[in-house]
């Protein structure tokens, strides 16, 4: 048994390790996997809209506002 003042460890214990707030890059770099429903993963591109992957989707500018605030919600639509 490993024993330390703030844990102690016994044999077959299973281990958790927190990898923290991470991009699916990072992940993947660091560590050698990457999550499928990320929410800490982005896309690094300026002025990016639902446009970007649906050119021929027409929307009110009325809907296209509450899409983008959407995004911005869901901490999507990031300039970096």
């Amino acid at each position: 048994m490993l024993t330390n003042k703030n844990y102690k460890l016994r044999k077959n214990e299973e281990i958790r390790i927190c990898y923290g707030e991470r991009s699916n890059s990072f992940l993947l770099v660091e560590y050698g996997f990457a999550i499928k429903h990320n929410k800490y993963d982005y896309v690094r591109h300026k002025d990016i809209s639902i446009k970007t992957f649906f050119p021929d989707l027409e929307m009110t500018d009325e809907q296209a506002k509450k899409f983008e605030e959407f995004l911005l919600e869901l901490r999507l639509k990031d300039k970096l």
